[in-house]
């Protein structure tokens, strides 16, 4: 008789000193039967059903999408899956943690934008600030070259 099962038992029971009271529990362990699943299905040469039943599990669609490679969907894989993954983000089983990620991300990303308008606006009054002193040196240039033409035209003779 083979013990490959995916059910673990539980039993608990109290004895007083004219009743007693006992009961028991079986519990599935999902993730041993989603490994068995995927197996049975992968060496029936199914190995996108079988990379389907593991992406049920958030821990597997989640390093998928890091990986670069997203889960089946619809019968979508590669970039088709990952437009409707995009489309359909509700349906990940990982919604929960993505949604906080997202919005964490978010936060970070106005943090960043702000950051980055503030540098603006400095570099835009440094600008200001350079542009003022070179049109004033420009100024003292040519008020500098006018009095040298003056000089030259009384030094000519006529």
């Amino acid at each position: 008789m083979t013990q490959d099962v995916c059910a673990v038992g539980a039993s608990a029971g109290i004895q007083t000193f004219g009743v007693g009271i006992s009961g028991g529990k079986h519990f599935i362990d999902k993730n041993c039967e989603r490994l068995k699943l995927a197996r049975i299905l992968n060496d029936f040469g199914m190995k996108v059903a079988a990379v389907a039943i593991l992406c049920q599990d958030e821990r597997v669609f989640e390093s998928m999408i890091q990986a670069g490679t997203p889960c089946p969907i619809d019968g979508k894989i590669g970039k088709e899956a990952k437009a409707l993954w995009s489309k359909y983000d509700h349906e990940r089983p990982d919604y929960d943690i993505y949604v906080k990620r997202m919005k964490a991300r978010e936060k970070i990303q106005k943090q960043i934008e702000k950051k980055e308008a503030l540098e603006e606006k400095k570099l835009a009054k440094e600008q200001a600030k350079m542009t003022k002193e070179f049109d004033e040196f420009d100024k003292q240039v040519e008020k500098k070259i006018k009095e040298k033409k003056k000089n030259i035209e009384w030094e000519t003779p006529k």
